[in-house]
């Protein structure tokens, strides 16, 4: 198991004890293992079959992990819990597929968090895939144009806390075509966000969920692409 990255340590610092955590996405259950070592409970969501026996495997050390087998849009717009964190690392390119449906994701996110609470979420940006993996169905930005969504997407209800950018590629990487796997070389930019969420100021942001379920239908049958990051 990789190990976890350097801001979900800081975040781990920031929560009370017995906080509540969501991991949407949780791929290989670094992040979640995390979590449930620190003894918060933690729900940790994936749809990749892989990822599921991974994350049994945490759940097995720390009974605190509870595993859910379900897709990101569907578990978020189902859900009636709120969190006092949420991690979604590096896979908001395979759910959201334009402008829109990221602001209705960060809508989303923010009524599954309680005030106080915290969001960490990557996005990568300037993604080079292996040439024989399409593409179509992945919202590809340059860092700069990914920027500035999440800047305007985690305005009003969020505060900064952390920000951060890393470059990288990996060798002979994975990637799911259909039901087969491609490995090719792969790079990408990394742009790393750590939000506080705070009470809305103002006209806020609408309180019910029915503006996501359009973005929920525009990307039906979503695959979840198999990447070592």
């Amino acid at each position: 198991m990789a190990k976890p990255s350097d801001t979900s340590r800081q975040l781990a610092e920031l929560l009370k004890p017995g906080a509540q955590i969501c991991d949407l996405g949780a791929g290989g259950g670094r992040h979640a293992w995390l979590f449930a070592s620190e003894n918060f409970n933690v729900v940790a969501v994936d749809r990749n079959q892989q990822a599921l026996k991974a994350l049994e495997q945490v759940n097995r050390e720390y009974p605190n992990c509870q595993v859910v087998g379900d897709d990101i849009l569907s578990f978020l717009t189902s859900c009636e819990s709120t969190f006092d964190a949420i991690v979604m690392w590096d896979c908001v390119h395979h759910v959201v597929q334009g402008e829109r449906a990221f602001d209705d994701l960060a809508r989303c996110l923010r009524q599954r968090i309680a005030d106080q609470g915290y969001l960490l979420i990557t996005f990568l940006s300037d993604i080079c895939y292996p040439d024989q993996l399409s593409s179509q169905d992945r919202y590809l930005l340059s860092r700069e144009a990914a920027a500035r969504q999440l800047q305007g997407a985690f305005t009003h209800g969020w505060q900064l806390v952390v920000e951060k950018e890393k470059s990288f590629s990996i060798p002979a990487a994975e990637g799911m075509q259909g039901t087969s796997i491609v490995v090719g070389n792969y790079s990408a930019t990394r742009l790393v966000r750590l939000y506080k969420a705070v009470p809305f100021s103002g006209d806020g942001v609408p309180g019910d969920t029915d503006v996501f379920h359009a973005a929920v239908q525009a990307v039906a049958g979503l695959q979840l692409c198999r990447e070592s990051h």
